[in-house]
């Protein structure tokens, strides 16, 4: 059976239509793992040519995070940016997630994270398109599962809560992981419900992705700290 063989513009412009599909961009190695299979444009020296080359015709952008750099959308507008530009529309935004979590109180927990849960189902990727049946659960699984549980955590600690600086720890401690923010302004406005949000849907991504039963927690969280227990269920063993 013959392949049709791309031509350098139809590479150039799956790309940028892969970079263009996430908001918070791609790692280089990202698109690699899981878009090479389906698309063949190349090796990742020629995928990170093409993707500077995009940059250099102003296709896409590009921003250097720590030791890793992101390939962004250049219309993405982060939430950090649209807060420099509207201070109004920021403080709004606090005060309204700051009520709710103060309505919630004791309820914080399991009301946020189930909103987080239901936040998952309803997310706009491809696969729940048409729904959790088999054929899109293994297609997402094999699009995932060549992250460890690490580089998942660490992808995450490249994009903080809506884009707002923050301090990021991964610590790996026996069996467990933990994702500790510090020096948060969601923390410091007491917009707690946030982060239970964030826990629900990392709980729900990751049972998807791994065949192990994986628990995601918030341990202690305070107007300074959060300390968020990643862990398998019933098992001593490590989540691999």
């Amino acid at each position: 059976m013959s392949v049709t063989k791309k031509s350098k513009e139809d590479k150039l412009r799956i790309l940028k239509s892969i970079v263009d599909s996430r908001p918070f961009g791609f790692t280089l190695l990202e698109i690699f793992k899981n878009f090479q299979n389906e698309h063949m444009i190349g090796s990742r020296n020629t995928l990170k040519k093409y993707l500077e080359e995009l940059v250099d015709l102003g296709e896409i952008k590009k921003k250097n995070v720590g030791r890793y750099t992101l390939y962004l959308s250049k219309d993405n507008l982060s939430p950090s940016k649209i807060f420099e530009e509207y201070p109004g529309l920021k403080n709004f935004i606090f005060n309204l997630f700051t009520s709710i979590s103060n309505v919630f109180k004791d309820e914080i927990k399991t009301k946020g994270k189930l909103i987080g849960m239901e936040f998952f189902k309803f997310n706009k990727s491809q696969v729940f398109k048409n729904g959790f049946d088999e054929k899109n659960l293994k297609r997402f699984r094999e699009k995932f599962k060549i992250l460890s549980l690490p580089q998942i955590l660490e992808n995450i600690k490249l994009r903080p809560l809506m884009g707002l600086k923050v301090e990021v720890e991964v610590i790996e401690e026996n069996t467990k992981y933990y994702l500790i923010y510090k020096n948060s302004e969601i923390l410091q406005k007491g917009a707690w419900i946030l982060y239970y949000i964030q826990i629900g849907f990392l709980e729900s991504f990751l049972n998807v992705i791994f065949d192990q039963k994986i628990s995601v927690n918030i341990e202690s969280i305070d107007f300074s700290k959060c300390v968020i227990k990643i862990e398998r269920i019933n098992s001593g063993e490590k989540i691999s």
